[in-house]
């Protein structure tokens, strides 16, 4: 027997994990990501993604259509502290201490970056350079249906 999730149950499950990443940052990562969220980094870090940049953490739309979004007016920026290609990023709670290290005790999502397409982080440029600035056009993250 195989499990279905309908929608609305989608969506109740998202709004869990939008309130869990209320707050949340945004690591991007060269390479490509690691087998399961709770595995520690691959590749080097090269920016954390924050709300304009700054100290203040990230928030997500309400989710519809098993589909939880970033806010399309949000700007979704940071600076480049290393120079290399993106590959990957990683969402983490807020009380994540260390989102580079393996733990099975925080939310995460771990997500493909790419420059444009129907994917799940959409990124201004692949090409990150030390000290640049980085943005996020869309990430989303979608629950599998029935």
């Amino acid at each position: 027997m195989s499990v279905r999730i309908s929608i609305i149950a989608a969506n109740s499950l998202l709004g869990g994990l939008q309130s869990a990443f209320s707050g949340c940052k945004i690591n991007i990562y060269s390479g490509s990501q690691p087998a399961s969220p709770e595995l520690a980094k691959t590749g080097t870090l090269l920016a954390t993604i924050s709300l304009g940049g700054t100290a203040t953490g990230l928030t997500w739309d309400t989710p519809a259509d098993n589909t939880m979004t970033k806010p399309a007016a949000a700007d979704w920026s940071g600076t480049a502290v290393a120079t290399g290609t993106a590959g990957w990023c990683r969402v983490y709670e807020s009380g994540d201490a260390d989102p580079g290290a393996a733990s099975t005790t925080v939310d995460r999502v771990d997500m493909v970056c790419t420059r444009t397409g129907s994917t799940e982080c959409i990124l201004s440029t692949l090409s990150l350079v030390l000290d640049g600035s980085i943005s996020i056009d869309s990430a989303e993250i979608v629950m599998p249906v029935a």
